[in-house]
């Protein structure tokens, strides 16, 4: 039931975009879903696994056609990362909806895929679909950055607004063992 509300809130956000889809390459793409192993995921990025499971980019990362990651340094199991060649999410005219993705890491573990916005005006479009879909925000920061929790087990959706130079907008899911 709660995938099935999280599709019906994608499928709202894409009529509000114009129909945001995948790229022709992949049309049956579904921004969050979940894996062959029952992991949940935002544009293909699974949450639970080692970051090790994907392959360090190669060359110029912004030509990637696979999935890969550049990795930051960890401190004491915790780091962050790019994940790059992920399929584009577009609106129906066409423009990009994301221009970038990142992972938090726990023990090398993912706990969190945040997308950043290609333009910041989409961050209250995914907010606004989301609340009509699952309900008001459990929680909104004097940032105004927005999470919904109790939608899926342990991880929560956050909606970001963009920071005061227009910039930082991001969707994500983020694992939070606690109630």
């Amino acid at each position: 039931m709660r995938k099935h509300l999280i599709t019906i809130a994608l499928a709202l956000s894409g009529l509000t975009l114009g129909t945001a889809h995948a790229a022709p390459s992949d049309p049956s793409l579904r921004l969050l879903d979940r894996d062959a192993h029952g992991h949940l995921t935002l544009n293909g990025v699974p949450m639970g696994v080692r970051i090790t499971s994907f392959k360090a980019c190669k060359g110029d990362p912004s030509t990637a056609t696979a999935p890969c990651v550049l990795t930051a340094p960890e401190i004491d199991g915790h780091g962050t990362a790019e994940v790059h060649g992920l399929p584009p999410v577009k609106d129906g005219a066409g423009h990009l909806v994301f221009s970038g993705a990142d992972v938090t890491t726990h023990d090398g573990v993912i706990d969190a895929v945040l997308l950043s916005f290609a333009d910041a005006r989409y961050a209250k479009v995914f907010s606004d679909s989301t609340s009509e879909t699952v309900g008001l925000p459990d929680f909104t920061d004097h940032n105004g950055a927005q999470e919904w929790r109790g939608v899926f087990k342990d991880t929560y959706i956050v909606v970001v607004p963009a920071d005061q130079n227009g910039e930082g907008a991001e969707y994500g899911i983020v694992y939070d063992p606690k109630p």
